[in-house]
């Protein structure tokens, strides 16, 4: 899959959690996550990366809906294969380099 595909999945996915989440404040940040990825993907997924799976991450709020909570899930299931490729670049960058 081609990065682009990967960044328009994990947009997709991002668009899904703003439509579900009753949080304010957390869709301000991933508003803010989205309208960055296209400018710098590599470290913007790291900050999903963390926002979505940190210790007090959205998923698991008890504020969330059930609809939110899914499409936070999906957001990690769209965030993970761009995260993947992101770092085989690393590892690669840093055994040719």
């Amino acid at each position: 899959m081609k990065v682009e595909a990967m960044i328009d999945d994990l947009e997709s996915a991002l668009d899904g959690y703003l439509a579900t989440s009753p949080d304010h404040l957390a869709m301000l940040e991933v508003r803010r996550l989205k309208n960055e990825l296209r400018s710098n993907p590599e470290r913007v997924v790291v900050e999903i990366c963390d926002f979505f799976s940190g210790p007090k991450t959205v998923v698991t709020d008890s504020f969330q809906s059930p609809a939110s909570r899914e499409a936070a899930s999906e957001v990690e299931s769209a965030r993970k294969p761009l995260g993947n490729h992101f770092a085989k670049q690393r590892r690669e960058r840093g055994h040719n380099g």
